[in-house]
């Protein structure tokens, strides 16, 4: 048993779901237990400038969008301390397909949630790439660098 959830007993249950796993300072999980919701990120508010220039490359005009990033990596020093206050924070599993399904469920009518593992890949073919299952127009939401690759992340994006 590891972060609360036995793994072994619930992959019996949905064999199909892999775990998503959010980092983040314990003073945003007590926001998340009360409010019951979590919190699509602006990329203006990312620290790392770069990756956000490529998230707002997606965004037709007219549109907001916010964006909650996860890892498929059990564990990672980078998530701890980047994003988790310098590792003074908590990891939060999810099982995926239940997220995914519960953030579906709970849209307006006129927002749009999208979602896929990172792309990565060298610089020089960052917008070259094309994400299968991603409108075109999305793609550049879903690269990075190919340096990142050890972040293995998973993003969500809600469109307004």
């Amino acid at each position: 048993m590891a972060d609360g959830v036995d793994e072994k007993k619930d992959r019996g249950k949905k064999a199909n779901s892999e775990y998503l796993y959010h980092y983040l300072p314990l003073k945003y999980l007590i926001q998340i237990l009360k409010k019951r919701q979590l919190c699509f990120c602006n990329p203006d508010y990312w620290e790392d400038k770069n990756d956000a220039y490529f998230a707002k490359l997606a965004m037709p005009k007219g549109k907001v969008f916010g964006v909650i990033c996860f890892t498929k990596a059990r564990e990672t020093c980078t998530h701890w301390k980047t994003f988790a206050s310098k590792g003074i924070g908590v990891k939060i599993t999810f099982l995926q397909d239940k997220l995914l399904d519960s953030l579906k469920k709970n849209i307006e009518q006129d927002e749009k949630i999208l979602d896929s593992r990172i792309c990565y890949k060298a610089r020089k073919n960052v917008l070259k790439t094309l994400i299968s299952g991603v409108d075109k127009i999305f793609t550049p939401l879903f690269l990075k660098k190919s340096a990142y690759s050890n972040e293995n992340e998973y993003r969500v994006a809600c469109i307004v």
